[in-house]
């Protein structure tokens, strides 16, 4: 995620400075007007919005869903359990769905400060545990769904 917010931020404070081609639909900003910062707050979560379907020409990939196929595993245990759980096939739902977006630039120091605020984020996951308690085998395979309310998303 926070790859493809430097590179949409990129794309937008690029094309101020050098007059580059954004995709259609992406909002120019000039970094010469005092009203910079009021038009960065917008087009950056305008631009992500625009990415529920990938922009391949300009390295753009697809938020809706975002996919994050890399497994985690997790495995502990004693003489009387043993458990290993892993996660894959990360999906995320609503990076979209901003309800509103606030950047500030620091030009002398060149960095971005970025915050955005969603309504709701899900997040499903393909979940197994195998192992035993006790004696008992246990051998759980499913999809396990989380939803975040009134997140915020900040990146200095």
């Amino acid at each position: 995620m926070k790859n493809i917010l430097a590179l949409v931020y990129v794309l937008v404070t690029l094309n101020s400075c050098l007059s580059l081609q954004l995709p259609p639909g992406f909002k120019k900003c000039d970094a010469s007007k005092p009203d910079f910062n009021s038009c960065l707050s917008e087009a950056i979560p305008c631009a992500i919005k625009q990415l529920t379907k990938p922009i391949p020409e300009y390295g753009l990939p697809q938020l809706e869903p975002f996919l994050v196929p890399e497994k985690s595993n997790c495995e502990f245990g004693n003489e009387t359990m043993a458990i290993r759980q892993k996660y894959s096939n990360f999906r995320l739902y609503g990076l979209t769905k901003i309800d509103k977006g606030k950047a500030v630039w620091d030009c002398k120091n060149k960095a971005l400060e970025l915050e955005l605020y969603y309504d709701k984020i899900v997040i499903v996951v393909d979940y197994e545990l195998v192992g035993r308690i006790v004696l008992l085998p246990v051998n759980v395979s499913t999809k396990v769904g989380v939803e975040l309310c009134k997140l915020q998303y900040s990146e200095n």
